[in-house]
């Protein structure tokens, strides 16, 4: 093969490595901005939806049997909370956050009781809250009523979901 022809070869897959490359950092870019937007969107509605309903609840069926804070978030130049922790009547601690911009729903644990953090409600299952955009009050009214029943609010016990204990009539 004639040298010019060659140089012809390794500049054009010079340039092909360098459009892929390319390509790549945009791509990594666009779904940062897109990743942090969904975040600020998910802490937005704790703060705009999730923190006046809780309140409103509170109020309703008094501060005893529901009680909430926020969840500051650990960047210090956030002002927005990046979830809550509540407990219905004297049961377990859940947190509703957003991370990785998804919605997280768990209880809270203590590792030195022995009781790690567990996720609860994913998702995949009603009442499907999973996205900064399912943080609703309709939403958010069918997971208190689903912890509601499914928590013996006398006593610090929280059946897993899907295990017998929770799908017993």
């Amino acid at each position: 093969m004639d040298p010019k022809d060659l140089k012809i070869l390794f500049d054009k897959k010079a340039a092909d490595k360098a459009s892929a490359e390319e390509t790549r950092r945009a791509d990594i870019v666009a779904l940062k901005a897109k990743t942090d937007f969904s975040q600020k969107a998910g802490q937005e509605a704790i703060l705009k939806v999730v923190i006046p309903y809780f309140t409103e609840i509170a109020q309703t069926i008094g501060a005893d049997n529901f009680r909430f804070t926020e969840v500051p978030d650990g960047n210090p130049l956030s002002t927005l909370p990046l979830g809550v922790r509540f407990v219905i009547g004297s049961g377990v601690e859940y947190e509703i956050s957003v991370a990785s911009s998804k919605v997280w729903i768990k209880t809270v644990g203590s590792k030195s009781a022995g009781i790690g953090v567990v996720y609860v409600y994913p998702g995949t299952h009603e009442p499907h809250i999973s996205e900064p955009g399912d943080l609703t009050r309709e939403k958010l009214g069918k997971l208190l009523a689903l912890m509601i029943t499914e928590t013996d609010v006398s006593k610090a016990e929280a059946p897993a979901r899907g295990s017998a204990a929770a799908v017993a009539p």
